[in-house]
């Protein structure tokens, strides 16, 4: 199973995508002021650095060198091959955006996305979800989104772990009652 992009279709320049500069950089500004990326310094500067970047036409910099000196103030000796900051932060850096987009950002029509293998950004218009038409009416016969299906996954998961806890909350207080012994 591939990737879920909410994207159209990827494209790295902002002009590629149909979108202006200011119209990318005022969607960096919701995410960076949400609750999702509000308490991470880290994720924030690294987010701007590789949009600003790309959007000045610099895209080809974006490497886990410049981002680790520019961006997250390591020393210029830095080394990407003995120290893996960059990719660390990169991987939460994805995870936060895809955070993002399925709570916050879910009506955001501007898209910005780090795929991986790389650390340039690609911008966009959110795509119309593949169960919905064009009106926003819900089209039973589409199949759900990759998101959706997700979404609804860890629902699944969730109403499962609150089981589990209830059942171990019942296990330890029969336990308590039997002074310990099994």
């Amino acid at each position: 199973m591939g990737h879920y992009s909410p994207l159209a279709k990827p494209s790295a320049p902002a002009e590629e995508a149909g979108l202006r500069a200011d119209q990318v950089r005022e969607q960096l500004g919701r995410i960076v002021a949400s609750v999702t990326f509000r308490g991470s310094l880290r994720l924030t500067s690294f987010l701007r650095f590789v949009v600003e970047t790309a959007l000045a036409g610099h895209g080809n910099r974006i490497k886990a060198y410049t981002v680790a000196v520019e961006a997250l103030g390591r020393p210029e000796n830095f080394d990407p091959q003995d120290d893996p900051i960059v990719r660390v932060e990169a991987v939460r850096l994805r995870q936060a955006l895809a955070h993002y987009y399925a709570d916050v950002g879910v009506d955001d029509s501007v898209i910005i996305e780090m795929p991986r293998g790389s650390y340039v950004p690609v911008f966009g218009r959110r795509r119309v979800p593949t169960n919905v038409d064009i009106t926003g009416v819900a089209c039973p016969h589409r199949a759900p989104s990759t998101l959706q299906m997700t979404l609804e996954r860890l629902a699944k998961l969730r109403r499962h772990l609150a089981l589990l806890e209830a059942e171990i909350q019942s296990a330890a207080r029969l336990l308590e009652r039997s002074g310990g012994a099994l």
